[in-house]
């Protein structure tokens, strides 16, 4: 006859155990983004990337229309002017166009860096040194602005499930330091918004992005 009382008993403490987890989850989602408080001599702002993502599949999608090209522009500006407020990067802060140097894939080598837990390769290294001869610059500022596209709110009458839009930008940057060779400061931020409205969501991300640093 115990049972019963046994099965509400785990239950209970079951249900105890993951309103805990979801307490200290919210915690953490709330807690304050740690600050960058290393020194940078020499900021290069490296040519930032768009991600147009498939929010279903998760699949990046052609990225070709004449307001993706806009989206890019304003991206960079919007980075470079919001740098240029911030007295730990103004001094020597410059912008960086990938295609001046063929051989270096921008792109490539910020997702292989994020893979490698935020190390470069030898290679990789080799390519960085050799490109930064020139420019001295002490830290790389890695961009990228990835925008969801996905369906919009739907309530379904059969099963009553109520469906969000899953629609969203985010925009991260990856902070690396060439004498440290790894990345020492990340960040990231994200407005729930369609991509008709992925330039006018800058005004507010880019600020955002940068508030800790």
């Amino acid at each position: 006859m115990s049972q019963p009382n046994n099965v509400r008993l785990t239950a209970c403490l079951l249900l105890s155990g993951l309103l805990a987890a979801g307490c200290a989850s919210s915690a953490v989602e709330r807690a304050e983004v740690q600050r960058y408080s290393g020194g940078i001599e020499k900021l290069v702002l490296m040519d930032p990337w768009l991600d147009i993502i498939d929010s279903n599949t998760g699949n990046a999608l052609p990225a070709n229309d004449p307001k993706d090209a806009e989206l890019r522009t304003l991206l960079l500006s919007s980075l470079g002017s919001e740098l240029a407020t911030r007295p730990r990067a103004r001094s020597g802060t410059s912008e960086f166009t990938a295609n001046a140097h063929p051989s270096f894939d921008v792109a490539r080598m910020y997702r292989d860096i994020r893979v490698q837990s935020g190390e470069a390769r030898d290679e990789q290294l080799l390519k960085l040194r050799e490109w930064n001869a020139s420019r001295g610059a002490s830290h790389l500022l890695f961009c990228r602005y990835r925008v969801y596209v996905g369906p919009g709110g739907l309530w379904d009458p059969t099963s009553g499930v109520i469906k969000s839009n899953s629609s969203r930008t985010l925009l991260e940057c990856h902070l690396y330091d060439l004498e440290a060779d790894k990345v020492t400061w990340s960040h990231a931020v994200q407005s729930r918004t369609a991509k008709n409205g992925a330039k006018s969501a800058l005004a507010e991300l880019v600020p955002r992005l940068f508030a800790a640093f």
